[in-house]
């Protein structure tokens, strides 16, 4: 697994200078003796014995030269051991190559057993090479530091124990040992809020069947209490067949208040688009039916709706409720990204910045739900959120 190095430290020595190539891509070039220090904690899931390494992607306009690293390691402040590697650049001028310099032995740095979560602090240096020196800085577009690990933990089956280990292995959370930021905990929380702002969005639909009460009201809280909105397109709410009533099916469009008390005001209106005594309009958490009935008729109404699915429970087996999310698993990477960035925002307030990791989630997460949300909503009913 490779990361990015993000923070870099300077010593008393020259360090390298940044700038911009021609295809804007920034940079940092590299003269003879100019270094600079980094650090990095070891994944928790590091293979014992297996070698750390740094990944340089580099180029020059020197074609055919040779240039050399140095890397100064130590383990938890121990003692240092020193890594070289040279390299000569391609046969044509500024091609981006990935050079790989290994800065342990045989799973250890000076004879010290590397572990999960130990601190590694590297110096990087450029040095002189053996010969035919490259008189170019050699200008690095990424440095990282590659680690093998095994599969990320995690603590569920199914979906939402692969969401979780997506978001270990993302979010990289060895970089702070003393945050384990995506718990089991937070990833139900993650997971479900997100759920939650896709329930808001109208995402999750369904018909309800409702009683139709001698009163004509119905308090859809009660009856309806996971519902977020009531659905106002043509054929949303109809009145279902019965003994009392023979002619079939009858289209209601559900007004709001505002839409009811100009409607009712306006005799005009009474025929577009449906006459006066075949109403239905929405007050507050009420749906108010026209006209009354002698008697109540058992499921007289079907109502189209958005609701919230229930919380998942990270408990069960693969394909159980708890810990299958209720939209299509190849939108599953919406949970990741949700997830990333609600833990980029945690570790930011802990005082440890990725450089704008959150906003780049954030980012994502936004793109899938758009992806997830193409088709239109139907027209809604404005009434209170039920979350």
């Amino acid at each position: 697994m490779d990361t990015k190095i993000e923070l870099f430290n300077a010593t008393l020595n020259p360090s390298p200078t940044t700038g911009t190539d021609t295809s804007r891509r920034t940079y940092r070039g590299w003269s003879l003796n100019d270094d600079l220090e980094f650090n990095f904690p070891v994944d928790t899931n590091y293979v014992t014995g297996s070698n750390l390494a740094i990944v340089i992607k580099e180029g020059t306009p020197g074609v055919s030269l040779n240039h050399k690293w140095q890397a100064v390691v130590t383990l938890n402040s121990g003692t240092a051991d020193t890594y070289t590697a040279e390299y000569v650049s391609s046969a044509s001028a500024n091609v981006l190559t990935d050079r790989i310099l290994t800065i342990s032995t045989s799973g250890q740095i000076h004879s010290v057993a590397i572990t999960g979560g130990a601190l590694v602090s590297v110096i990087l240096t450029r040095i002189t090479a053996s010969s035919n020196e490259d008189g170019n800085d050699i200008k690095t577009y990424l440095v990282a530091h590659r680690t093998t690990v095994s599969p990320a933990a995690t603590s569920f089956a199914g979906r939402l124990g692969t969401i979780e280990a997506k978001m270990r292995a993302l979010f990289n959370e060895q970089t702070n040992s003393n945050a384990p930021w995506i718990t089991a905990g937070n990833t139900l929380l993650w997971v479900n809020t997100c759920k939650n702002d896709l329930a808001l969005e109208n995402y999750f639909t369904r018909e309800s069947l409702l009683d139709w009460p001698v009163s004509g009201q119905i308090d859809l809280r009660t009856e309806l209490p996971d519902m977020v909105q009531v659905f106002q397109d043509k054929g949303t709410c109809l009145r279902m067949d019965d003994a009392s009533y023979t002619n079939g099916l009858e289209v209601y469009w559900v007004f709001d208040q505002m839409e009811w008390t100009e409607y009712r005001t306006d005799p005009s209106r009474w025929d577009d688009p449906y006459p006066y005594n075949n109403i239905a309009w929405l007050d507050r958490d009420s749906l108010n039916l026209l006209p009354d009935q002698a008697v109540e008729i058992s499921n007289g109404i079907k109502l189209k709706n958005s609701y919230e699915p229930i919380d998942l429970t990270g408990e069960g087996d693969t394909g159980d409720p708890g810990v299958t999310p209720p939209t299509p698993a190849p939108f599953d990477m919406l949970y990741v990204y949700y997830g990333l960035w609600c833990a980029f925002q945690k570790e930011s307030r802990d005082g440890t910045v990725r450089t704008n990791k959150a906003g780049e989630y954030l980012g994502l997460y936004q793109a899938e739900k758009a992806r997830l949300l193409k088709k239109k909503a139907p027209r809604v009913v404005a009434i209170e959120p039920y979350i």
